[in-house]
């Protein structure tokens, strides 16, 4: 007996504790994965981007379309060539957009993404995490717009890995070159 109540009592009072709160966490997180699904449906935007942050800065005057940006940040009309964007991720690094541009080779990591920018952010993101122990910094990324899902990104790489996000190390507007083809575009971090 402990305070008076059987073991039995106790751990089943426990376990209860335990398990209201489980479900509370899984609630929450409902709620906030509802939240950005909202808000990403209603701007446009995608990676949680925000006024505050996380947008492509240009001189330029012409508007990337909302459906632009869903994909590529505006490349396939060129409007974000050459500017910048400061990620959410790892205090705001900030990359430069290279549109129609492939960094070849030096891949570090391949993921799935739904948006240039998601990719960038996992780019610093990583940054901000992985190099911390004791991985080398991603310099930059390759995204390619069309291999969006994980069929068409596994039939076009042919075996070699799915994805059409490219995390990239040692990248350098020196590395840049043509797409081969294949819709592409870079981004390169600015230390």
């Amino acid at each position: 007996m402990i305070c008076g109540l059987g073991l039995v009592t106790l751990l089943s009072i426990i376990i209860g504790i335990l398990s209201a709160a489980v479900i509370g966490l899984i609630a929450a997180t409902a709620v906030e994965a509802t939240k950005t699904t909202t808000c990403n449906s209603t701007t446009g935007l995608s990676g949680g981007s925000s006024p505050a942050g996380g947008l492509p800065t240009s001189t330029s005057s012409a508007p990337a379309s909302s459906a632009t940006l869903a994909t590529d940040a505006g490349c396939s009309s060129k409007a974000i060539n050459n500017t910048n964007y400061q990620a959410i991720s790892n205090n705001g690094q900030n990359f430069t957009f290279f549109c129609n541009a492939d960094l070849p080779s030096h891949d570090q990591l391949t993921v799935i993404s739904p948006s240039f920018e998601a990719c960038i952010e996992a780019c610093a993101d990583w940054n901000g995490r992985v190099v911390q122990n004791g991985a080398q910094n991603c310099t930059g990324v390759a995204f390619v717009p069309s291999w969006y899902n994980f069929t068409g990104a596994v039939a076009a790489r042919a075996g070699d890995g799915a994805g059409n996000c490219f995390l990239k190390y040692d990248s350098t507007e020196a590395n840049l070159s043509g797409t081969h083809g294949v819709p592409v575009d870079a981004a390169i971090a600015l230390w």
